[in-house]
């Protein structure tokens, strides 16, 4: 049986229905039949599949880091690279006022640079530390504060005792006053070592920091002279300190060297 087509709207209807499904029309006898379609059925979807398993692998363990040791060989080039104007040679050809003998320049540490007030301590007599081993050049407190420091520091040197002298160093990464490595790798360089005609220039009071300007003469054994020396026996050496300072104290934080010999 074929479909009908409605006389009054030209619905197709069910060839088993007697009244037009749109306008509610009897059928009539001669209705039209519709045209015959034929519909392709569609094949259902096929069911979802999940993706095949594929293990993961864990990420490889990373090895434990190994600690770094702390270099003891030579005299005091890597140890003592800033701190130090003893007469010994392989100390001051790594400060920054370079080696003369053409050895590789370190790299500077980057710094911030902050404005600050700075007061010069000027005066015109010249009096002696407490110890009488630094000629004050311009006496007061600030100044006698420093000679005292550099009283203890070049003590022990002359004493041939590095704990001494170190004790007005300050803690870096180059140099641990409290490491045995440190302490000796410094007793070694300074082993030969005596200073005097020490003078104490310009102090300048930064806040935390005070900047002192020194110089001394050396007297050491051949091979313990500056690097671009290292058979100079007497040395006149013309430096520029800076000075940390706290609660603790001052302590030498580093240094600018230059020098010639007597």
């Amino acid at each position: 049986m074929s479909a009908w087509t409605c006389v009054a709207c030209a619905t197709h209807n069910d060839p088993a229905g007697r009244t037009c499904f749109v306008c509610g029309e009897a059928r009539r006898a001669g209705s039209p039949d519709a045209p015959t379609t034929r519909f392709t059925p569609i094949p259902p979807m096929p069911p979802p599949t999940a993706p095949p398993y594929r293990p993961t692998t864990p990420p490889a363990a990373r090895p434990p880091a190994v600690p770094r040791r702390r270099g003891t060989r030579g005299p005091a080039i890597a140890l003592l690279a800033f701190l130090l104007a003893a007469g010994t040679g392989t100390v001051i050809a790594t400060t920054r006022g370079g080696d003369a003998g053409g050895s590789t320049p370190t790299t500077p540490a980057t710094t911030t640079t902050t404005e600050t007030t700075t007061t010069t301590v000027t005066t015109t007599a010249a009096t002696a530390g407490p110890a009488g081993l630094v000629a004050i050049d311009q006496p007061g407190d600030l100044a006698a504060r420093v000679a005292a420091m550099f009283e203890t520091y070049f003590s022990g040197i002359n004493a041939n005792d590095p704990e001494q002298a170190l004790t007005v160093v300050e803690p870096t990464d180059r140099m641990d006053p409290t490491d045995p490595a440190d302490i000796a790798a410094f007793g070694k360089a300074i082993a030969t070592t005596q200073d005097d005609d020490v003078q104490l220039g310009t102090v300048t009071d930064n806040g935390t920091t005070v900047t002192a300007e020194l110089s001394f003469r050396s007297r050491q054994d051949a091979g313990y002279g500056p690097a671009d020396d290292p058979d100079q026996t007497c040395t006149r050496w013309t430096m520029v300190y800076t000075l940390a300072d706290s609660a603790g104290g001052l302590r030498i934080r580093d240094v600018d060297a230059t020098h010639q010999a007597c």
